[in-house]
């Protein structure tokens, strides 16, 4: 056995290895130490890449919040201009309905948006003369 069972690892003792086991303990020491730093550095080292990893996450996760956003009022302008149009479909559906199946609103229809006449009717077109302007 190389090390003896005294209390203090560090005086030498008086056996012939005892400068031995003085150095190998100083070694193990300053090998110890080393690791420690070491083990210190790969700690921090991790906890920067872990950061810069959430980082980019994150900003990642806020653009594509924001992205969604906007879809999403997008998508509510879209459902209010469709509400509208299905609206306007149905209103142009039941006038197209009603000048089918009643003939005197499409007579009257005719007669005002086309200046179509009935038969044995005659159509006259009175001008006004245009007024002078007022100086």
């Amino acid at each position: 056995m190389l090390l003896s069972k005294r209390s203090d690892p560090t005086t030498p003792t008086k056996n012939a290895g005892g400068i031995l086991i003085l150095q190998v303990l100083n070694e193990v020491k300053d090998d110890n130490t080393e690791f420690i730093a070491l083990n210190k550095f790969l700690k921090i080292l991790w906890l920067v890449i872990l950061l810069a990893l959430l980082g980019g996450f994150g900003y990642i996760f806020y653009q594509k919040f924001g992205k969604l956003r906007q879809m999403r009022q997008q998508q509510i302008r879209y459902e209010k201009e469709l509400s509208l149009l299905e609206d306007k479909v149905a209103r142009l559906t039941r006038e197209i309905d009603e000048l089918s199946n009643n003939p005197a609103r499409l007579e009257k229809l005719a007669r005002d948006k086309l200046g179509l006449a009935g038969e044995n009717e005659k159509i006259f077109i009175i001008e006004t003369a245009p007024t002078p302007e007022l100086q």
